[in-house]
């Protein structure tokens, strides 16, 4: 792929469902920013969840032929290929070695202890409009879901400390997330001071 496809983005390798659809979302982005027409792109769930497939391919087959390699490049007025549904109309594909949906909601993970119930957050595609509570901005790849409110990976911390909380699991009190740690100090109060002694010397009762 020539030059223009080079993205700052980083590309995330780990297996973390909103990592793997933040990839997407900038696959998508890079396309548009090479002027790949709209109606070759594709959504984020068409490829994540296998929603549609046929267009994911459609999409691959313009971008070659969009940059020139491997089809001959697009020029103007140049018919682009029609894909040929390898489906029929039904454009349902089988759940065998696709990647496993992610619960939109947050889940329990392990049982109740006397600091709460620990969640893992929920994970949905993006949505046009729907901004990151922590920033403020809009969220334009993966939504991450917990505390009844959207994050953006990235911006889901401690509410105490600071630590990312995207990739493990999380406490909530006020519907603000806490870490392990934290929850057990927000729980428990402060610790006890505790102060030593000094033998100064001085001796009681005439002894």
């Amino acid at each position: 792929m020539d030059n223009r496809a080079k993205q700052k983005e980083v590309i995330n390798n780990k297996a973390m469902p909103f990592l793997q659809m933040e990839n997407i979302g900038n696959y998508i982005k890079a396309c548009n920013d090479l002027g790949v027409p709209s109606e070759y792109n594709f959504m984020t769930v068409d490829l994540y969840e296998g929603k549609n497939i046929n267009q994911v391919v459609l999409n691959v087959i313009n971008l070659k032929r969009h940059v020139g390699h491997g089809f001959e490049k697009a020029g103007s007025g140049a018919p682009l290929p029609k894909l040929v549904s390898i489906k029929g109309d039904d454009q349902t594909v089988s759940s065998v070695g696709s990647p496993p949906i992610h619960s939109e909601k947050p889940t329990p993970v392990g049982g109740p202890s006397k600091f709460g119930v620990a969640y893992k957050p929920g994970i949905s595609p993006p949505t046009p409009g729907v901004d990151c509570v922590a920033c403020n901005k809009t969220i334009t790849a993966a939504i991450l879901n917990a505390c009844d409110k959207t994050y953006h990976a990235k911006c889901f911390t401690c509410k105490k400390c600071g630590v990312a909380l995207q990739m493990s699991k999380y406490y909530e009190d006020a519907k603000k997330p806490y870490c392990e740690k934290c929850i057990y100090q927000l729980k428990s109060g402060p610790a006890p001071v505790v102060g030593k002694t000094k033998d100064m010397g001085f001796k009681f009762g005439g002894k």
